[in-house]
Formats: structure tokens, C-alpha cells, sequence
């Protein structure tokens, strides 16, 4: 309950998933002049419940690079996590 009190008041565009909360907890850690690369899952990329955090992230911040790794981005070929994707954001 402490967390998501937390979350809910410090991070509400982004409170769907952990990960996109660290996402939106690292940006915020960021001095003018310098970038976050960062491995998420991709799902919050299409999901409705994040689009006014995307729409923050396209409005804020600049999309140096993004590529899809995909399900095999992991330690070895044969574990499969969820489809992740490489960014890059200033």
C-alpha cells in the first residue's frame, strides 16, 4: 500500500507497471544535456492506459533511439521474456 500511494502520487501517468514506472522515475533523475538508455517492455508502447505518458514522453523529451529487440533479447536464445525494446530518450 506504501508503494502504490507513492506511485499514484508521484508517478500517475505511468502507475500501470512498474517497469514504465522506473522508466518515468529515471527521466526524472536526468540533468539538462544527458540521456537515459533504457531496456523496457514494449507493451506500454500500445496500451491505452499509457497514452497521456506517452504523449508526456513525446511533448518532454527526445527520442534519440528506440528499437524493438524482441523476445529473444535475453542471456540466452532459448529464454523468452516479454517483447522488450531498447530507448534512448534525452
Amino acid at each position: 500500500e506504501v508503494l502504490r500511494a507513492f506511485i499514484d502520487g508521484h508517478h500517475a501517468l505511468a502507475k500501470g507497471d512498474l517497469a514504465t514506472v522506473f522508466v518515468d522515475r529515471l527521466l526524472r533523475f536526468l540533468h539538462e544535456n544527458t540521456s537515459l538508455a533504457v531496456v523496457t517492455p514494449q507493451n506500454w508502447w500500445f496500451l491505452s492506459s499509457y497514452s497521456d505518458f506517452r504523449k508526456y514522453l513525446l511533448e518532454c523529451h527526445s527520442w534519440n533511439m528506440v528499437a524493438t529487440l524482441g523476445e529473444e533479447a535475453w542471456q540466452s536464445f532459448g529464454d523468452r521474456g516479454p517483447v522488450a525494446a531498447l530507448m534512448i530518450l534525452s
